[in-house]
C-alpha cells in the first residue's frame, strides 16, 4: 500500500513539474466548472503518467540482472535527477 501512494505522488509532482496547464483555462470555465475540469484533468494526467512509468519499470526493470539494477538507479537516474534540478535551478533564477 506505502509503495502505491509513493508512485502517486512520485506521479504527481512529475505531472506539476512537467506537465502544467489548465484545461479549463483552454476552455475559458469560470469558477466551480474551472475547478473541476483541472482537478479531473490533473488526475487523468497522473493516471497516464503513471501507467506509462509503470509499464516502462516492468519492462526495463525484468531484464536486468541484480548488478545492472543497482547500477542504473545509482548512476542514469542520480544522473538525470541532478540534471533536473540544475535546470530547475537556473529556470528559478533567469
Amino acid at each position: 500500500m506505502a509503495r502505491q501512494y509513493r508512485t502517486l505522488a512520485a506521479c504527481s509532482v512529475c505531472v506539476c513539474l512537467f506537465l502544467p496547464g489548465s484545461l479549463g483555462l483552454i476552455l475559458e470555465l469560470q469558477a466551480l466548472t474551472l475547478f473541476v475540469v483541472d482537478f479531473l484533468f490533473f488526475w487523468a494526467k497522473v493516471f497516464l503518467v503513471q501507467m506509462t512509468a509503470l509499464s516502462l519499470e516492468d519492462a526495463f526493470v525484468g531484464r536486468f540482472r541484480g548488478d545492472q539494477a543497482a547500477s542504473f538507479y545509482s548512476l542514469a537516474a542520480s544522473g538525470l535527477a541532478l540534471a533536473g534540478l540544475i535546470l530547475l535551478f537556473f529556470d528559478v533564477r533567469l
